[in-house]
């Protein structure tokens, strides 16, 4: 059985605020799924908080799920040692709206043990799929989706 500790007002209110100060400074999250899209995700389902990267995505695309939004991951160049995490390149309605490194990023570290975690080798260019939903970036295996039956 579990040992039973009391907390103060004060213990609690200090810890409230240090999750919320992690949260802050994590930059992308696994949530449950996407709030403008009505359907249940096999695979995991990450918000990106990066502010910077989030400006990228502004007014581009109406909250969808599409298999013409997606990003390419170029993890050719990828060593962990340097901080480089690779590039990826954005592609909304199909059309490239640009690209930007990861290199150095928070955002390219937790993007690259995400993706090592399920498939991606180095060298690999993978689609991810992703929706611009009430301000915020959402983004999924659209791969491993299709395969599953979601229809984009």
């Amino acid at each position: 059985m579990g040992k039973i500790i009391r907390l103060t007002e004060s213990d609690m209110v200090r810890l409230v605020k240090r999750v919320i100060e992690e949260q802050k400074q994590r930059v992308l999250i696994n949530v449950d799924g996407i709030p403008c899209v009505k359907r249940n995700f096999t695979f995991s389902v990450f918000k990106i908080m990066d502010r910077k990267v989030l400006s990228k995505f502004q007014g581009v695309s109406k909250p969808v799920l599409s298999k013409s939004n997606y990003i390419v991951f170029d993890t050719t160049d990828i060593s962990y040692p340097e901080k480089k995490f690779g590039n990826v390149t954005i592609f909304s309605n199909g059309q490239n709206i640009g690209s930007f490194s990861l290199d150095g990023t928070t955002l390219g570290g937790e993007l690259n043990s995400v993706m090592e975690k399920e498939y991606v080798a180095q060298g690999d260019k993978s689609k991810i799929g992703w929706v611009f939903c009430n301000g915020q970036l959402y983004i999924y295996d659209m791969v491993g989706e299709a395969m599953r039956g979601l229809k984009l």
